[in-house]
């Protein structure tokens, strides 16, 4: 059966349309597809500034939100009127692409819940539940979160969607696919035939899923496959079209506006490699163009430069800023806590700030020796074992597709291939050195290398599928039936790598995942729900867990990512003790609990022990009586500078 309530928020595919239709009432030669690209793109820019740069969050959210809504509404009546002939232009391959897509998606969403998985929960799903419970910038001191690896881009409009439309998990999904979707309308826009557009943009979607569970699932929200999508869609905008400069610039301009805000580094790369496709055609085209479309190319092309300047120096302005306040913010809350005097400066933003980077590039440049050289060089040659093992090679077949289209085009078409043939390689080394370099700062990252192999790699494989695609549908006779084998051919190729069949098995999460996301919420619903009031939202609490639920789960940061996330509005920090260990119950440190309870300024201790030998040490090292519970609230009372606890359920039981 379909909750049909919880399809509210499936309003945003209405507003992103809307969007689409203003972005193509301005520009009358605006294709359907590229304008759902750029609607995207735009919302995305809108929502990161609004929401995270200015911290207008509420009326960010309503702005977007409803006003795609209206935009919808007039967008509609201008088709219908066939103002600036808008109805023809409504009615692409691109736009039934994103029609379908959107629907099918939203009633597949229904069943779809946040990935289980640690990166779902430390990050892309945490932080907009952070920006959803409490309305301000996520790093604050009181968070129990920190990540400086990823701008918080698809969080803003996340945000913005759950903000107006009500929290329901499958929404957060809507944003990442939103931008798949219309890389993929992006895409379709670009062949000739409508029939075979809707086969380039189906097929871009299929190849974003080929390698599995470990890239994108539906209900996945990293950031990897929408940064891909669009990466490729932009790219193709603009090297595959000659014609109306408008129609292949606007996306990518606003596409590179946003990318780096995917992902910290490999984003600023594809950010970096689309500024520099549109400087080299910038320059190739002066001599063809007349002067004032060439000076109209040369501002975009410096204008998408700044903005991918303006995003970078923006988050780290921010983050650094609000790194410096929330430590100055704790420094200040423990002297008080404590009453102790305290004449710590508060940290005023300045141009430092800007400029200071990510933590990580500091690190990069202080781990540069000749010991971590060779760990480098070790963890290089795994990842080359690991890829030539993997199905990754596959993609080589697409290449090659490629260079037989280069010999078999038209010079126009000719042109367009070796240009993303080359800038797609390019990317690609970019891309893998990139990951090279990361093993400096991040060893652990080696242990995932084909995944971000898979990003290098996908870029060609939609180029490949795409331009065989566009020769299909070709004037040429020879160069459709050319066409035609290729595409047979590719998907032959894409056969071993995943059968459709595998792909249908995953449309929706595994269900054997579900019982993982349980341990943490059927905790705070039905086992600690009475002890906690609404008087305890924003309180910092720590966690003792020691239950025979959670004994199976092999991840430790998985158990304390969906404790965390699932505690909200609780700041909930977390230990966890091995069930059934009873020699590790005799080195429970009730003295390192305690000095944790103060350093972290906690007004709650939640137990979950569910082992009673584990319950006795923790009752031995803290004070507790024999009657507290085991599965209970605990409030921290500090008095003479100690701390003492008492069980909420005993305290109501006196009473």
């Amino acid at each position: 059966m379909i909750d049909f309530g919880s399809l509210t928020g499936a309003l945003f595919f209405v507003s992103l349309l809307g969007y689409a239709l203003v972005c193509m009432s301005i520009f009358p030669k605006l294709k359907a597809g590229h304008a759902l690209l750029s609607a995207c793109a735009g919302m995305l820019f809108v929502s990161f500034y609004g929401v995270i740069a200015l911290q207008l969050m509420i009326p960010t959210a309503y702005l977007l939100m409803i006003g795609g809504l209206f935009c919808f509404i007039g967008g509609m009546v201008g088709a219908m009127m066939n103002k600036r002939n808008l109805r023809s232009r409504v009615l692409s391959s691109g736009m039934l692409i994103y029609v379908l897509g959107s629907i099918a998606f939203a009633l597949l969403s229904t069943h779809l819940r946040v990935s289980a998985d640690h990166d779902a929960l430390s990050y892309w799903a945490r932080i907009v539940k952070e920006l959803f419970t409490y309305d301000r910038f996520p790093i604050h001191a009181n968070t129990t979160m920190y990540h400086s690896d990823y701008i918080p881009l698809f969080a803003s409009l996340q945000y913005c969607i759950v903000k107006v439309f009500g929290w329901q998990d499958p929404y957060l999904s809507y944003v990442t696919f939103a931008c798949m979707l219309t890389s993929a309308c992006g895409i379709a826009d670009h062949v000739r035939s409508k029939l075979w557009g809707l086969v380039a943009g189906g097929m871009s979607l299929y190849a974003i899923r080929l390698f599995g569970a470990t890239y994108f699932t539906f209900g996945n929200i990293r950031a990897d496959a929408p940064m891909v999508m669009l990466f490729t869609a932009a790219a193709l905008c603009l090297i595959a079209e000659d014609d109306e400069p408008v129609n292949s610039w606007l996306p990518a301009l606003l596409v590179a506006s946003i990318i780096v805000g995917t992902k910290i580094y490999s984003g600023l790369m594809f950010s970096i490699v689309l500024a520099g496709i549109m400087l080299y055609k910038t320059i190739r085209s002066r001599k063809t163009l007349q002067k004032p479309n060439a000076r109209k190319l040369l501002r975009i092309s410096l204008a998408a430069l700044a903005l991918v300047l303006l995003m970078q120096l923006c988050w780290s302005g921010l983050y650094n800023y609000h790194s410096a306040l929330a430590s100055y913010e704790s420094n200040q809350a423990a002297a008080l806590m404590h009453s102790l005097p305290f004449d710590q400066e508060r940290p005023a933003f300045t141009l430092r700030y800007l400029f200071s980077g990510n933590p990580r590039t500091s690190e990069l440049s202080s781990s540069l020796t000749p010991e971590k050289f060779r760990l480098v060089a070790g963890l290089i040659g795994s990842t080359w074992t690991a890829y030539t093992q993997s199905k990754l090679p596959y993609v080589w077949f697409f290449v090659l597709a490629l260079i037989v289209l280069i010999f078999i085009s038209a010079k126009k078409e000719r042109r367009h291939i070796t240009m993303t043939l080359a800038s797609f390689l390019i990317m690609a080394l970019i891309y893998v050195l990139g990951l090279f370099a990361s093993y400096f700062v991040q060893a652990e990252t080696s242990g995932a290398a084909t995944t971000y192999l898979i990003t290098a790699s996908t870029p060609l494989m939609i180029a490949g599928l795409f331009y065989a695609v566009r020769a299909i549908a070709a004037k040429e006779r020879k160069v459709q039936i050319a066409g035609l084998g290729l595409l047979g051919a590719l998907f032959i190729c894409m056969y071993p790598i995943t059968t459709p069949g595998m792909i249908l098995n995953k449309l929706v999460n595994d269900r054997d995942a579900r019982p993982k996301m349980n341990i943490a919420e059927n905790f705070y619903t039905n086992m600690i729900d009475d002890d906690i009031t609404a008087d305890d939202s924003g309180k910092l609490a720590l966690l003792l867990e020691c239950s025979e639920d959670a004994s199976y789960i092999g991840s430790s940061s998985f158990k304390t990512h969906a404790y965390q996330y699932y505690g909200m509005p609780l700041r909930v920090h977390v230990f966890q003790y091995a069930y059934g260990d009873h020699l590790a119950s005799e080195t429970v440190n009730g003295e390192y609990i305690l000095s944790t309870l103060d350093e972290r300024r906690c007004e709650l201790l939640l137990l979950r022990v569910e082992d009673e030998e584990y319950f006795s040490a923790f009752a031995a090292a803290l004070g507790l009586a024999p009657d507290d519970d085991p599965i209970g609230v605990y409030d921290i009372v500090r008095q003479s500078g100690k701390l003492s606890l008492v069980c909420r359920k005993r305290t109501v039981e006196q009473e």
